[in-house]
C-alpha cells in the first residue's frame, strides 16, 4: 500500500532508486528483482513511479557524464 512510505522507512520512494540504478548498469536481473520487492511490499508500480524511475536513470547519466568531464579536466 502506497502509505508505507514514509519519512522513518529505510527506503522513502519504495525499491524505486534501487530499481533505476540497476537499470543505468544494465542489471536486469536485479532490475526485475527490485520490481517484484516494489510491487510485494508496495504495491502496483503507477505511473507516477515509472516517471520516478526514469527520471533518476537520466540522473545517473547525468552524474556520470559530469564525472567523466572532471576526470578529463584533471588528465589536462
Amino acid at each position: 500500500m502506497r502509505n508505507n512510505r514514509t519519512n522513518t522507512n529505510y527506503y522513502p520512494q519504495g525499491y524505486l532508486g534501487k530499481i533505476a540504478y540497476h537499470m543505468f548498469k544494465g542489471n536486469f536481473d536485479e532490475v526485475q528483482y527490485f520490481s517484484k520487492r516494489q510491487v510485494q511490499v508496495y504495491g502496483d508500480i503507477t505511473e507516477e513511479d515509472d516517471r520516478i524511475i526514469n527520471q533518476l536513470v537520466i540522473d545517473f547519466h547525468r552524474q556520470q557524464a559530469a564525472e567523466q568531464r572532471e576526470f578529463q579536466a584533471h588528465l589536462g
